[in-house]
């Protein structure tokens, strides 16, 4: 897990883009008749506090989110990992 700040390398679109995403999984979830509250929903949430989990892009492969979602995972992980810099040691 990597700890970053959000609120310095968030721009008003990555928040859009990653809510987006969120709602995204959430709907995957739910026409699958399963919980919105599991694992990968919360590492995906806990991108707002900061929290970058190593295994996430492997986790939502491995739960079955479809690629277009997985795409979008993958690109917001990119782009925090692109911000190196801001990590938060902790």
């Amino acid at each position: 897990m990597k700890r970053f700040d959000r609120h310095e390398i968030f721009t008003a679109d990555e928040v859009t883009f990653h809510s987006k995403t969120i709602r995204m999984a959430q709907d995957y979830y739910l026409s699958n008749d399963q919980s919105t509250f599991n694992p990968i929903t919360n590492m995906l949430n806990g991108i707002w506090d900061g929290y970058l989990y190593d295994t996430l892009i492997t986790d939502a492969i491995a739960d079955g989110i479809p690629k277009t979602i997985v795409y979008r995972i993958e690109k917001i992980v990119d782009f925090i990992n692109k911000k190196e810099t801001v990590y938060v040691k902790g």
